[in-house]
């Protein structure tokens, strides 16, 4: 242990451990050094992240194509994903930075068969206050009339929502070159099947795909209503 967690108290284990779905990170427990610096104890997920899973499963290599994923994978990988959404929802906690960097593996090679939802460093409960957007690229919902809850809410099943379209497609929905171009085409709802890898995605997944990036938050799909859906 390093010397300056030396002679510290006895650490606090996290209680009680049933309030850890299996779909989020697990806290172990809580410690602190001398200085007075907290320092949270979470379990290892030793298969790292969505967004590094994609990146290999949708990039060509040695001129064969992209492996990508079948919709069976990502279906799985959907339902742990909205699961956790589900229960934290359930709570009145919005998480607001979903993206595949926040969802981690369980093993890299079993990945599709565990999923955590993880950093809740920009989370919230609601009442949401007014202003301070949060989330990252092009996985944030387009901002709208704040003050009612269901907003928060359908921002995380909009980003949600985008990581489908990314899983599915090996694409972005809203990727552009220039970030004021990506953040226009945001703002309008403006996207599209276009891609040759949607040719063989079924019509049920690409009908949630449209309702999770539904443009009014009000006729987006909650995340235990999209767990409902007929694809699933």
């Amino acid at each position: 242990m390093h010397s300056a967690l030396t002679g510290l108290p006895p650490w606090s284990p996290a209680h009680p451990p049933t309030l850890h779905p299996p779909t989020q990170v697990r806290l172990i427990g809580t410690f602190a050094d001398a200085r007075h610096t907290a320092y949270l104890v979470l379990e290892l997920l030793p298969g790292g992240d969505l967004f590094a899973q994609v990146v290999a499963r949708w990039q060509p290599t040695n001129g064969a194509p992209a492996e990508g994923y079948t919709e069976e994978g990502v279906r799985a990988l959907l339902r742990m994903a909205l699961s956790a959404l589900a229960f934290i929802h359930a709570r009145r906690v919005v998480h607001r930075d979903i993206k595949p960097e926040n969802l981690l593996l369980l093993d890299r090679r079993g990945g599709l068969l565990d999923l955590r939802l993880c950093d809740f460093g920009a989370a919230q409960v609601l009442p949401l206050p007014t202003g301070g957007a949060a989330g990252g690229g092009g996985y944030f919902a387009p901002p709208t009339s704040p003050g009612l809850h269901a907003e928060g809410f359908a921002s995380d099943v909009w980003s949600i929502g985008v990581i489908l379209f990314v899983l599915l497609s090996g694409q972005q929905p809203f990727a552009a070159e220039d970030e004021e171009v990506e953040a226009q085409l945001v703002l309008r709802g403006r996207w599209t099947f276009g891609a040759a890898t949607w040719r063989d995605v079924s019509s049920s997944a690409k009908g949630l795909v449209r309702a999770m990036l539904t443009g009014d938050p009000a006729r987006r799909p909650t995340a235990s209503e999209a767990l409902q859906h007929a694809w699933f």
